[in-house]
């Protein structure tokens, strides 16, 4: 992104508008400054820039105002200028009434977020770096400052903003946003408990919608929280451990239980956490709220299941306390594993006025490039968005073609050596499986079901001759001995990446074709 100066920006906007070609013109700028902005916002900001320069001295240099800026699942910032000395955080808007106030004090208070965070990680900052937030209304030609320590915001004069742009030594030229990754603002509540229980952690507009009705509940009814792979369900789960502090709550995971649980639980004594192979109804019946977390991979199929136990609770219990679902039934692993069943259960106590359903549609945890690779690996008609280039997707994800997976091994090892994590689908006791070719790199590999719930900064995994494209470009697994369902295992082994992702393609030209040709553009 190229920052405006304030003068240079009016010259555009002044010329595009004299011009015959208006829309194309401003199409065009705005994607060479990969500007995100409105045409109002755009309007709005031009009224602002105007009203500026009026208090500033020609000779002073106006750089450094970044538009449009987009970094979710953060809210977009509509202008903002960076330098060593402040940090000016600029909302627009035509006019305001009441419900705006509420909206942009609460969009400061996230942004607040991201940037106290950036101040630590980037070097163009220090503790003395100051943050203003200021909103302009373009219909009063009002220019209002917000605190964030009391809530409260004061009108300020041009004239103001003027003197703090005249102290600032240089602009920065750049937009230090996009030197942040995942990894600098997202905690897994399992991993990193001590930031957990501080609160150092952000919940997205989608997350914060579902928690509230979830709390606005009065601690009764059915709820089912699904969402794609990484859009945060269980940091709605866990965050709600701690918000829902009077009742006594039981957290199910349906696999074995870790050290990190017993950890959570000795910190919260109101919590217990079981594995959902030792669920009981009477240890149901001790609990006020009842939470289950990855429940896609709860057992079915018979009286004792945990399906079948919850199923028969919740018909007695959900008029007067409260089960929550968070899951995703394309991360069901096995034919034990409720995945669809569940997501039909959830749907008809939603159609029988029993429960409510919320879905979370974006990934938070993977960046943008990444949720895009999966997203078309998994069908090559998923097209991304224009601003996600092939030249970005290369730039996160890495593939290499082997004739066989021996061949592979001493990559997987090199780049487990960089501090990737190999992850492999599950392997069978009793039938033969596709990581079985991998064995000897027990002592590094990682099984989908040991990491389920977990996520990294880098992930290693491979595709085999076990998958193919269908004539629809849909991902499809060969019907083999696999006990396992292979095709959602490599969904949640691609998804559990932050920021860099390397595949091996096992002796499957097709597939490395496809992602080469297709995926990546190189024809």
């Amino acid at each position: 992104m190229y920052p405006y100066a304030l003068k240079e920006f009016c010259s555009i906007y002044e010329n595009i508008n004299k011009g015959q070609d208006q829309e194309n013109n401003l199409k065009s700028e705005k994607a060479y400054r990969k500007m995100d902005l409105n045409n109002i916002e755009i309007d709005d900001f031009y009224s602002f820039c105007k009203n500026l320069l009026k208090e500033i001295p020609k000779s002073k240099n106006t750089d450094g105002w970044c538009l449009g800026t987009l970094f979710p699942p953060f809210p977009d910032f509509d202008a903002i200028f960076f330098s060593k000395e402040k940090i000016i955080v600029l909302e627009l808007k035509h006019k305001i009434g009441t419900q705006n106030e509420k909206s942009v004090l609460n969009k400061f208070k996230k942004q607040n977020h991201l940037l106290k965070k950036l101040k630590t990680k980037s070097s163009n900052f220090d503790e003395k770096t100051e943050i203003l937030y200021l909103l302009y209304i373009h219909d009063s030609n009002t220019l209002l400052e917000y605190n964030l320590d009391n809530l409260k915001y004061s009108k300020v004069d041009f004239k103001y903003l003027a003197n703090i742009l005249n102290s600032v030594k240089k602009p920065l030229e750049s937009n230090p946003i996009y030197e942040l990754t995942r990894s600098d603002f997202l905690i897994s509540p399992l991993n990193d408990f001590q930031s957990f229980k501080n609160g150092e952690y952000y919940l997205s507009d989608e997350q914060e919608y579902c928690e509230k009705r979830i709390l606005q509940s009065n601690g009764k009814g059915i709820f089912g929280v699904q969402g794609v792979a990484g859009s945060g369900k269980s940091l709605i789960a866990y965050d709600l451990l701690k918000k829902i502090k009077d009742k006594n709550i039981l957290f199910i995971f349906p696999g074995n239980l870790r050290e990190q649980h017993h950890n959570l639980q000795t910190n919260f004594d109101y919590i217990k956490f079981v594995s959902g192979k030792n669920l009981t109804a009477e240890l149901l019946d001790d609990y006020d709220v009842v939470i289950v977390d990855e429940a896609q991979r709860l057992y079915f199929g018979n009286s004792n299941s945990a399906l079948e136990i919850l199923k028969s609770w919740i018909e007695s219990n959900y008029q007067v306390k409260q089960i929550i679902f968070f899951y995703d039934a394309h991360q069901a692993l096995g034919p034990k594993d409720c995945g669809n069943l569940l997501n039909n259960m959830l749907n008809t106590y939603c159609k029988d006025k029993k429960g409510e359903q919320y879905f979370l549609k974006e990934s938070i945890r993977s960046n943008p490039e990444i949720s895009a690779f999966v997203r078309r690996l998994s069908c090559l008609k998923n097209i991304p968005k224009k601003q996600i280039t092939p030249e970005l997707l290369k730039k996160h994800v890495e593939i290499k073609f082997f004739n066989e997976a021996d061949e592979a091994k001493s990559w997987i090892q090199y780049k487990q050596n960089k501090n990737y994590a190999f992850l492999i689908p599950t392997g069978s006791r009793f039938l033969q499986a596709s990581s079985d070719q991998f064995i000897d790199l027990s002592s590094i590999s990682i099984t989908t079901h040991e990491f389920l719930g977990e996520e990294q900064d880098k992930i290693i995994t491979y595709i085999d001759d076990s998958f193919f494209y269908n004539k629809k470009g849909q991902l499809c697994v060969y019907n083999r001995t696999n006990y396992y369902f292979l095709d959602n295992e490599l969904y949640v082994n691609l998804t559990r990446a932050r920021e860099k992702l390397a595949i091996a393609i096992i002796g499957n030209f097709d597939i490395y074709l496809a992602i080469v040709e297709v995926i990546f553009d190189c024809k």
